[in-house]
Formats: C-alpha cells, sequence, structure tokens
C-alpha cells in the first residue's frame, strides 16, 4: 500500500470528519467514555489547528484515510505526539 502523509486542513471538513469516524471507532473498544460521539472526536480533532500543535493526516493511494497523528510542541523544539490512529487491513 502506497501512503502519503500531509498536513490535515482546518479547512477540509470532510478529511476531519473522517478522522473524527477513525477515532471514535479507535477508542471503542478501550476508552469509548473519552470520545463517545463523532461530535467529541471532531472537537478534538479541531484542537489539533491551535497554533503549538500539528495535524498529520495519511492517506492510502485510493484517497482513503488511514492515519491521523497530531503532536503537541511543549519545549525547545520537542513536540508530543498524541494521539495517533491508523486503520487495520
Amino acid at each position: 500500500m502506497e501512503v502519503r502523509i500531509v498536513d490535515l486542513n482546518a479547512n477540509d471538513d470532510a478529511l476531519i470528519l473522517a478522522v473524527a469516524a477513525m477515532l471514535v471507532e479507535a477508542f471503542r473498544e478501550s476508552a469509548a467514555e473519552a470520545l463517545p460521539e463523532i461530535q467529541t472526536a471532531t472537537a478534538e480533532v479541531r484542537e489539533s489547528f491551535a497554533a503549538d500543535r500539528l495535524s498529520r493526516v495519511a492517506i492510502d493511494e485510493h484517497g482513503i484515510t488511514v492515519g491521523w497523528i497530531g503532536g503537541i510542541s511543549h519545549y525547545k523544539g520537542h513536540t508530543e505526539v498524541d494521539p495517533k490512529i491508523q486503520t487495520t487491513g
């Protein structure tokens, strides 16, 4: 599978929704209360657009979203990576 990693754009509502759906599914088994619904997950994704954060998405050769990673800049150029999800299959 060929995958490209690109910035997640704050104006790309379709991609944001795809990532939010991945979050709900990814946390369904282990921590469903953390992201119980698409609205909560969408808010989490939108938080990744703050000035001190990064948000990247993995897209396969068919244009399907297969992963997401967010990061928070802390100090001296160090970034905490959180959360990270990918699809299975």
